[in-house]
């Protein structure tokens, strides 16, 4: 087990932007903006960094105290992810600071948003006052992507001055940091957006995170019910929502909506300014969750594509589910679909079943034997959900 030192974490202005910085591992990671003053904080740069040390058997190192509610509630989430992964790695090694009670008559409330089907879902339904959608430039595009990012940012800031609220745009090379990247962002992503409201705790006590997987599904994933809540500190609170609905049941409330019709982004495969590219699985699982919600002709607009989407089922590879309660409303009530569509999905749904019932009958017989059964690894971590699905 190796050590991985955080420090120097220090705040200038460059320009008309704040940056605050820190080394990690003997290499800078930054972050930006224009919108906020950043706050120095040690808990975002070990909240970014948490999962990487975690996933690659490493313990976090800083001589900078942290809020002691962040170092208890990180320690209880550790011993989740430790679980999922089968590691026994400590927790960060730092110094602990009483930070006293929290100010709770100034409590603001920010949304992380993307325009996509969770955030624009949270941002339409969230039944308390938000005051300003947070963006990162740098997570889901990458940094050196102005040409995709600039149309972005301007809807999420049209999106903003429409619903009478402020954007706050934060860029960041913490992707583009070599340990960091080593590590898959399905299960690093969290820790990521977790670091970004530490440095914004000046303006903001609550985050709302929207949530991409349902209650009852327990899978393993970056940002989920299960742990978002638990990179909380004194001052700074993290709010799961939406893992009431799937996304196929978001979709159905929000695509009436007109800054959704005008502003919906769920490609991540596109590099250029189109913000819907029509024909990766962001999208065509998008476009059938929206037929499955009757809603399609409503947001068909947003496509650049509109391919057949039956050969696009047939090509589809989902990701093995752990759990029927992983299966979208999509795939568990395709009667939704017009032919031959429903029956294209239900072909997949029971091969997803067939695959999952072979899984646990070898369980089984591993555990008759007194087998351990192997564990979930590295290798099999999934690049993208089986389930229809769009970005936050």
């Amino acid at each position: 087990m190796a050590q991985v030192h955080i420090g120097k974490i220090h705040t200038r202005m460059e320009g008309t932007s704040c940056v605050v910085s820190a080394l990690v591992a003997g290499e800078e990671v930054w972050f930006s903006s224009k919108d906020a003053v950043l706050s120095a904080a040690p808990e975002a740069f070990l909240s970014a960094f948490l999962i990487p040390a975690q996933l690659r058997k490493d313990r976090l190192v800083s001589n900078s105290p942290v809020c002691g509610t962040w170092f208890r509630n990180t320690h209880e989430l550790s011993v989740i992810t430790n679980g999922w992964w089968k590691r026994k790695v400590k927790p960060p090694e730092v110094p602990i600071v009483d930070r006293g009670k929290p100010k709770r008559w100034w409590r603001k409330t920010a949304l992380f948003f993307t325009a996509g089907v969770d955030s624009f879902h949270t941002l339409n339904h969230y039944p308390k006052k938000i005051h300003a959608l947070v963006n990162i430039h740098g997570f889901d595009i990458a940094l050196a992507n102005e040409s995709r990012q600039k149309p972005a940012e301007q809807s999420y800031r049209s999106v903003a001055r429409q619903k009478g609220i402020s954007l706050v745009q934060i860029q960041t090379n913490l992707r583009e940091h070599s340990y960091f990247n080593k590590t898959n962002w399905d299960y690093t992503h969290g820790g990521a957006m977790a670091a970004v409201a530490h440095l914004l705790k000046s303006d903001f006590h609550d985050f709302v995170l929207s949530s991409s997987t349902r209650r009852n599904d327990t899978r393993i994933w970056g940002s989920t019910w299960q742990i978002d809540h638990l990179w909380s500190s004194g001052n700074t609170r993290f709010i799961s929502w939406g893992e009431h609905l799937s996304r196929a049941e978001k979709m159905e409330q929000i695509a009436g909506n007109s800054l959704v019709q005008e502003h919906l982004r769920v490609c991540w495969a596109s590099t250029g300014p189109a913000a819907n590219c029509g024909t990766c699985p962001k999208c065509t699982r998008t476009m059938v969750s929206l037929l499955w919600a009757g809603r399609f002709e409503q947001l068909k607009h947003c496509f650049v594509e509109n391919p057949p989407l039956l050969d696009v089922i047939s090509n589809w590879k989902p990701a093995p589910i752990w759990s029927t309660a992983e299966l979208d409303p999509v795939y568990t009530n395709p009667e939704r679909l017009p032919e031959p569509l429903r029956s294209a999905i239900r072909s997949q749904r029971d091969q997803l079943l067939a695959d999952l019932d072979l899984r646990l009958r070898k369980k089984s017989r591993s555990d008759l034997y007194h087998e351990i059964p192997p564990s979930p690894g590295l290798s099999q971590i999934r690049s993208e959900p089986e389930m229809p699905v769009g970005n936050r």
